[in-house]
């Protein structure tokens, strides 16, 4: 097999799929994936999460320091990818994540000469791996992370494909997933948060910044795909269209959050808020959320509150949802420590005595409990 970084080239930007979680993210990863001509790992998160952390690898000049950051930066996926992907087969999902070319940190490491050149190495030599030359990633953070701190991680040349789903629908979403706000306030605030912070970004970038509505994915699937396609650098094909029955969209869909990425587009799966949100609960997200919702092309049912009104109330965030956030923000400069000292974090943290102590700190509240309003 040839090796995955021979010629790679230099500042090859990465195209990121990002977006509020719930969005679609990793359905369009499964299309483009389809496409033969970009790779798309299951989510890393990792590169923007380490750049308050250099510091503590070393200077990333000298060849120890970036062999250091690489260790722990795969320590760091092992732990993620147990949590991100708990639901699904671990060695099903590694075949798909940058820990298949973790036999290439070496060669990655000699080749870099800092941290974008390291981060931008390890996803080309994944997509030199899957036999293409576009790489991607798709990164869905709960909490918005500004784009301007993903394309510093990547020296300054990310792409950014910023999907969009009706705000309501990504509340009713939320519901049926471990993680993620408590309530339809908190639902609203982290969406229009999500929303203004990338669209200002795209409006500062235009050139490397691409809205995609979700709907509109399922609707018109060939016009969406054909802009996406263009934006990458490459022309549609059919093919796409079939991403369900590629090894892929059925791992990641073997699980009950993500079961129809092993189905065809389905383009009903929308509007869904409208029979599963309550008058009260639609009123208050259009409440707090109303202007994002306008701004993205999504019409209120409700009269639409004034430019810069304030919701009456708030809702206190899900404590265990918080921790979990926090343990991972945590996990960058743990993983160095452990780098350093030659420790084995990801063996520790995903062992089975862990992992309970774990679970029970985020365990969810019964489901009787849901999303409410408050």
């Amino acid at each position: 097999m040839r090796n995955a970084i021979e010629d790679l080239p230099e500042a090859k930007p990465v195209y990121f799929i990002v977006g509020c979680p719930r969005s679609g993210s990793y359905l369009l990863s499964s299309i483009l994936n389809a496409s033969g001509r970009i790779a798309i790992p299951t989510e890393t998160h990792f590169a923007p999460l380490f750049l308050p952390y250099l510091w503590v690898a070393g200077d990333l000049r000298n060849l120890k320091a970036r062999r250091r950051m690489l260790r722990a930066i795969f320590m760091f996926l092992r732990i993620w990818l147990a949590r991100a992907e708990e639901e699904r087969d671990f060695a099903a999902v590694s075949r798909h994540s940058l820990l298949a070319i973790e036999n290439e940190s070496s060669r990655i490491a000699e080749k870099a000469t800092n941290y974008a050149s390291l981060v931008g190495g390890l996803f080309n030599a994944y997509a030199r791996r899957q036999g293409v030359m576009d790489a991607g990633d798709k990164s869905a953070f709960f909490d918005h992370m500004p784009l301007a701190q993903l394309d510093a991680a990547m020296g300054g040349c990310a792409r950014f494909i910023h999907l969009i789903r009706d705000g309501r629908d990504v509340c009713v979403s939320w519901r049926k997933i471990k993680v993620g706000p408590r309530s339809v306030g908190e639902a609203s605030r982290t969406w229009a948060h999500h929303i203004a912070g990338k669209q200002s970004w795209g409006r500062l970038h235009p050139d490397r910044y691409l809205e995609v509505r979700y709907e509109l994915l399922l609707q018109s699937p060939r016009q969406t795909l054909k802009e996406v396609c263009t934006f990458i650098g490459f022309e549609y094909s059919d093919k796409l269209l079939e991403f369900h029955t590629a090894p892929y969209a059925r791992d990641i869909g073997n699980s009950s959050t993500h079961d129809r990425l092993s189905q065809p587009l389905d383009p009903s799966n929308q509007g869904k808020w409208r029979q599963e949100l309550t008058p009260a609960e639609v009123q208050e997200f259009e409440a707090i959320a109303g202007q994002a919702l306008i701004a993205s092309g999504y019409a209120p049912s409700v009269s639409p509150p004034p430019a810069g009104a304030r919701p009456k109330h708030t809702t206190s965030p899900w404590y265990a949802h918080r921790i979990r956030l926090a343990l991972k923000g945590l996990l960058p400069v743990c993983a160095l420590g452990a780098a350093w000292l030659h420790l084995p974090l990801d063996r520790l943290c995903n062992s089975r005595i862990w992992l309970r102590i774990e679970f029970w700190l985020t365990r969810k509240p019964s489901i009787d409990k849901g999303i409410s309003s408050r």
